[in-house]
């Protein structure tokens, strides 16, 4: 399959690339501040609903995140496609860890036991049936967008990667098809010199 070139209809590869990490790092930054909030501050803020070791594991997990996100802005303004991989690399497990997420609460958990007591008597079945329907719609929207994501970050890190040789490469590369006597390169051509 080729790398991507262009995103979104005409955008470069690197401005997509480097919308996705700062999109990223905004999300990393908002749940580490809501853990900080909710546990240590103990101000309810979103995440109110979600136990304190879930809360814990996500603030471990998105602090853990911040310096493969430096790296790949760092990689991406450098053109430096290593930095880039490993943010790829950590991207997929994030992407990874959010669809078992989803699917957990989508198939193990059931969606209906989240709802409000108040729907028991009135419209149970109908909201039942549209926060399945929300789930399933959630997971595969989720998926398509995490594989776009992932594939124009491979892209990316292809388009990075392809940047001329180093002037070293150059010399090395020429010494293997010539030599170089004090009038100049001759090449070998067959078994003798020209």
């Amino acid at each position: 399959m080729r790398p991507m070139t262009q995103v979104c209809c005409g955008c470069s590869l690197q401005f997509g690339v480097q919308t996705i990490v700062f999109a990223h790092l905004g999300w990393c930054l908002m749940w580490i501040w809501m853990v900080t909030c909710n546990i240590i501050l103990r101000i309810p803020a979103m995440a109110v609903g979600v136990n304190r070791p879930q809360q814990t594991v996500n603030a471990m997990w998105n602090l853990a995140g911040l310096p493969f996100i430096i790296m790949a802005l760092w990689g991406l303004w450098h053109r430096v496609d290593v930095q880039v991989r490993l943010y790829l690399h950590y991207l997929v497990v994030s992407f990874s860890m959010h669809l078992v997420l989803i699917i957990y609460y989508l198939f193990v958990q059931d969606a209906c036991s989240l709802l409000p007591s108040t729907l028991k008597y009135n419209g149970l079945a109908f909201a039942c049936g549209v926060v399945r329907g929300c789930s399933i719609g959630v997971l595969l929207f989720t998926m398509l967008v995490q594989y776009y994501i992932g594939y124009m970050d491979n892209g990316e890190k292809a388009h990075t990667s392809s940047k001329p040789h180093s002037p070293t490469t150059e010399i090395t590369q020429c010494h293997k098809s010539e030599t170089f006597s004090a009038t100049g390169p001759q090449s070998y051509v067959g078994h003798g010199r020209s």
